[in-house]
């Protein structure tokens, strides 16, 4: 059995490539849907659980993955979030997910983020981080697009 700590790593052949990647923070029910959808489109990303089964499987499968609590600074630098285009907030605890959203930001600022929420108030909490809200149905919403009009 490997120790926590060497699954909280991420393995330095994945570290290396992370670079314009998604991170996704949750692997249940809701984080299980998207990951195939990364992979069908060619995203690069790093999946971050507190399931150490479910770390342990996905790095058998060769998947970047790693084990802890993803509102940890120390583990959203090193899974790379300086240079990550996208968080995407998949857990199930509403103030897990907006502590994980608000740690995301402050570490990137321009970090795009796509929260999972459970209600009105939540989605509107962490809309007002700048994220794209997911409703009950577990539907994830991108953030708004903002565009820079140019003078000249």
């Amino acid at each position: 059995d490997r120790a926590a700590g060497d699954m909280a790593a991420l393995p330095a052949r994945h570290a290396a490539a992370l670079h314009g990647h998604a991170i996704l923070a949750g692997y249940g029910r809701v984080g299980k849907m998207i990951r195939p959808a990364l992979d069908r489109r060619g995203f690069r990303y790093v999946v971050i659980s507190d399931d150490r089964r479910e770390i342990d499987a996905l790095r058998g499968r060769g998947v970047p993955a790693m084990y802890g609590d993803a509102a940890s600074r120390e583990l959203l630098e090193a899974a790379g979030i300086s240079d990550a285009r996208v968080v995407i907030v998949a857990v199930a605890d509403m103030h897990a997910s907006r502590l994980i959203a608000e740690r995301a930001q402050q570490a990137n600022p321009r970090v795009a983020l796509v929260v999972r929420t459970h209600s009105d108030a939540h989605a509107s909490g962490v809309v007002g981080l700048g994220a794209g809200a997911g409703g009950a149905d577990g539907a994830l919403r991108p953030p708004p697009i903002r565009r820079q009009h140019r003078r000249g």
